[in-house]
């Protein structure tokens, strides 16, 4: 049977589908975990998950690539993930503008490239320094890129600190079914800190996309990743 989808919030809905203030957030004792969630962000935003597709987002995290805070305009990329770098580059054409960013990132600066990477600029120019072939239609970068940030966000929050993911799930009645006062959900706090960045979406929607499975088994898959790459 078909997962019934959340209801977006309307003028007249219980609290359950309306955002908590970010007043009523710090009132619940979740001041720390609403600046974590403005930290992530950013550090995804600095990265360039807002500008970059999917496969781009999966080498990022696959690889452990940073930007360098003191050069934001240069990558570093550990010595093991090199190779791996190279692999990417070769079948998906966002992995080959990251590993040119990459590399003009090391001319700009003077520093020598690995062996790796030498080598691969070296076949890339052979065949005419173009990217891989696209397969298939690409998805839209800005919904992906904001799905995916949604869940990130939320799942952090949810993991580390045991709230709630959405609004309806952290409103539950009492013995005599009637409400309670509603403790913060993760979806509030993603729908601020969000929305003082993009404000594109209302509340219900991204209550909608933190329990939609489908979006929810890509982001783990990416994060997957990210944890394999911690102990190649």
């Amino acid at each position: 049977m078909k997962k019934k989808k959340l209801r977006a919030a309307g003028v007249d809905d219980s609290p359950n589908w309306v955002a908590l203030t970010v007043e009523q957030i710090l009132l619940g004792s979740c001041g720390y975990e609403l600046d974590q969630a403005r930290s992530e962000f950013s550090s995804y935003e600095r990265a360039g998950i807002f500008e970059k597709g999917p496969v781009w987002t999966e080498c990022w995290h696959a690889l452990g690539l940073s930007r360098l805070i003191k050069d934001p305009s240069k990558i570093s990329v550990p010595e093991k993930s090199w190779p791996k770098l190279v692999t990417f580059a070769e079948t998906h054409d966002e992995a080959f503008r990251l590993f040119h960013e990459i590399v003009d990132g090391y001319s700009k600066s003077g520093t020598r490239l690995p062996v790796p990477a030498q080598e691969a600029i070296m076949y890339f120019s052979k065949l005419g320094s173009r990217p891989p072939k696209k397969k298939g239609r690409p998805p839209n970068v800005g919904v992906w890129a904001r799905n995916h940030m949604i869940h990130h966000v939320g799942r952090m929050l949810s993991n580390q600190h045991g709230m709630h993911l959405t609004r309806n799930q952290a409103t539950l009645p009492d013995d005599f079914g009637d409400q309670v006062e509603p403790t913060v959900a993760a979806s509030d706090i993603v729908y601020h800190v969000l929305n003082t960045q993009t404000n594109i979406l209302d509340f219900g929607t991204i209550q909608n996309i933190l329990t939609n499975e489908k979006i929810g088994e890509k982001y783990q898959s990416i994060r997957f990743m990210w944890i394999d790459s911690l102990f190649d």
